[in-house]
């Protein structure tokens, strides 16, 4: 990537060598060779974030998560997802609902998919990230717990949808979004038990 590349004796511009190697990319996938197309997409990256190309390349990683995992590459996968957490903490790109629905996206891959020791990692650097963009939330944004909660109910891993719920910094919309999002109204009582006796400490 660090190459300088001429066309009739002309250096070629950013953007052309940057075409040139996202057709790289596609034939690496299309040819099954992951190692290629992952070194590939780490060195564009790399490069990208040098160059501050953050609103080219952030789509470019979260896409790059699904297409490892549909060809079965799920550590390749998971690297990716890594990247793409690292370009937001680089940017510094705010939270919103936008990056919050690619996070919940690549997060339900991951609970059917990874090892919880790599789902921790990931939500270990997306605390990093949110603690860089939004210091006023020591513990991580309240959406992102809301967003961890609606993952982990979904899954029916109930003891992390408490503990994410107690990370929600507004009690009384904590309380909300318990009574609106357990089916249960026996795992709702139980939550709020909880919830209670967290906040009374």
């Amino acid at each position: 990537l660090c190459e300088t590349v001429r066309m009739n004796g002309e250096e070629d511009t950013h953007d052309q060598i940057s075409v040139r190697f996202l057709n790289r990319l596609d034939v690496y996938l299309s040819s099954n060779k992951f190692y290629d197309a992952h070194q590939t997409y780490r060195a564009l990256a790399t490069r990208w974030t040098q160059q501050r190309k953050f609103s080219s390349l952030l789509p470019i990683l979260y896409e790059s998560v699904g297409k490892f995992s549909e060809k079965g590459q799920n550590l390749i996968a998971e690297d990716m997802a890594g990247l793409y957490v690292a370009a937001l903490k680089a940017s510094k790109s705010p939270i919103n609902s936008s990056v919050i629905s690619n996070l919940k996206s690549i997060f339900q891959w991951m609970i059917l998919n990874c090892k919880s020791e790599s789902q921790e990692r990931f939500l270990s650097q997306i605390l990093d990230w949110s603690l860089e963009v939004s210091p006023e939330y020591p513990r991580g944004h309240p959406n992102l717990h809301r967003m961890y909660v609606e993952v982990y109910h979904e899954a029916r891993n109930f003891h992390s949808s408490i503990f994410h719920i107690m990370l929600i910094d507004d009690g009384q919309v904590s309380m909300m979004f318990i009574l609106t999002n357990c089916c249960s109204l026996t795992l709702a009582l139980i939550i709020a038990v909880t919830f209670f006796s967290f906040f009374s400490i």
